[in-house]
């Protein structure tokens, strides 16, 4: 039995929410792709989509994990653009073709069984090829062992009091001056401010009290956490005060 129907028959009808925000997204579904695999996953670095995954591909890491291919033969990790089908672009991994023009796509948050938290479980959804990205990306070499993958995830998502996953990401701050706080609210203590153009690297990020933030240890040994902008009711970040690189 080849690799996506040995996941598909795993992950089937069952939802999950790996980042532990807004419930069984598309997102999820890749990263719980990544997982099973035995390899790392990348973040929506820039716009917050997942169209990210896909424009931000020579930076954000997928292509050490996953070679770029023009041709689906089965298990790649297909990003779809912004069209009618997939309005704010989507995750899937593809299973199969149908007729030359349409295939079957496997992934969260595509019709499936809605999520107590938002999203829906995996399904199958066929979709036409004209709404993907010309290239998509096919699983490569040695996994690292799960428990080792596992732990990697698991040691920063569990080092904070509200919901964080990883991404190791630079941020600069823009035209107005940022605090850092000692929790990610901005009721939170006021431990540091970062001035326009000043860099900070983090290692997670989540969102929080209405605004996106982004994590990091300081030299103190204290978990940091800095807003980078503010977000809508679905978690979704409408503004960026600054950049992301």
């Amino acid at each position: 039995m080849d690799k996506i129907q040995l996941f598909q028959n795993e992950v089937l009808g069952y939802g999950f929410d790996i980042d532990g925000s807004y419930g069984w997204q598309c997102w999820d579904g890749y990263a719980k792709y990544c997982i099973w695999l035995g390899v790392s996953f990348a973040n929506c670095t820039d716009s917050g989509w997942v169209k990210d995954l896909w424009e931000q591909r020579y930076n954000n890491g997928i292509l050490d994990y996953f070679d770029e291919v023009e041709k689906l033969e089965g298990s790649e990790v297909c990003i779809f653009t912004e069209n009618e089908w997939t309005p704010v672009s989507h995750v899937a991994i593809f299973v199969s073709d149908i007729d030359g023009n349409q295939g079957w796509f496997l992934g969260q948050n595509q019709g499936g069984e809605a999520g107590p938290n938002g999203g829906g479980a995996f399904n199958l959804m066929a979709f036409p090829y004209s709404a993907l990205y010309p290239t998509a990306f096919r699983p490569k070499g040695e996994p690292l062992p799960k428990e080792e993958l596992k732990e990697i995830v698991t040691e920063v998502m569990e080092s904070h009091e509200v919901p964080f996953f990883p991404e190791e990401a630079t941020f600069t701050v823009g035209d107005s001056p940022i605090n850092v706080r000692r929790y990610p609210d901005l009721t939170g203590e006021i431990v540091a401010t970062y001035q326009p153009g000043e860099k900070v690297h983090y290692d997670s990020k989540g969102t929080n009290a209405g605004y996106r933030w982004i994590s990091y240890v300081g030299a103190s040994g204290n978990r940091n956490y800095m807003a980078i902008g503010p977000t809508d009711e679905a978690g979704n970040r409408t503004d960026l005060w600054g950049m992301l690189e």
